[in-house]
């Protein structure tokens, strides 16, 4: 249940609650003034049982007021908000990549991402001078192997180097 709904509902009840309580003391004070022996037999002008149902009725209306402020209070409360923490995962250990086996153009590709980190796929064509389909033809030997991953973003490729 939202802090609204909550709201509303304590509202409802403290309303309903109100009306009970001016019931009761109605017919508290009916039955007081018919039946009270002090107030026949001495012509006294009050009974001194309507002074203690008086307090019982400040107390009642009290709790009423009290229950009716927190409805109105989580009714205008604005929502919270959730907060999202995502957790990135960090390895203790940076696997070191085995470049024996890697031509020299293929070592120079991945020397050039340990540095970047990730890299677009155009801007290793700039930095490598070599042609669009010799970087794609390294990129997919390198990305068999694991090496690397391309992401597709756009018409163009983000290069990232696995770790």
């Amino acid at each position: 249940m939202q802090t609204k709904q909550i709201g509303i509902l304590l509202i409802g009840i403290a309303v309903i609650m109100l009306i009970v309580v001016l019931l009761f003391k109605s017919s508290l004070e009916t039955y007081l003034y018919t039946s009270c022996p002090l107030l026949h037999n001495t012509g006294a002008n009050e009974c001194p049982a309507t002074k203690t149902l008086n307090q019982q009725s400040y107390l009642a209306y009290t709790l009423v007021a009290i229950i009716a402020l927190v409805g109105v209070i989580l009714t205008v409360m604005k929502p919270e908000q959730k907060i999202i923490i995502k957790r990135i995962k960090t390895q203790e250990k940076k696997q070191e990549i085995n470049t024996a086996d890697l031509t020299k153009e293929e070592k120079q590709i991945v020397k050039i991402l340990q540095e970047e980190k990730t890299l677009f796929q155009g801007d290793l064509i700039e930095k490598t001078q070599f042609g669009k389909a010799k970087i794609t033809r390294i990129l997919d030997k390198l990305e068999n192997r694991q090496i690397i991953e391309r992401k597709r973003r756009g018409l163009t490729n983000i290069v990232v180097l696995k770790e």
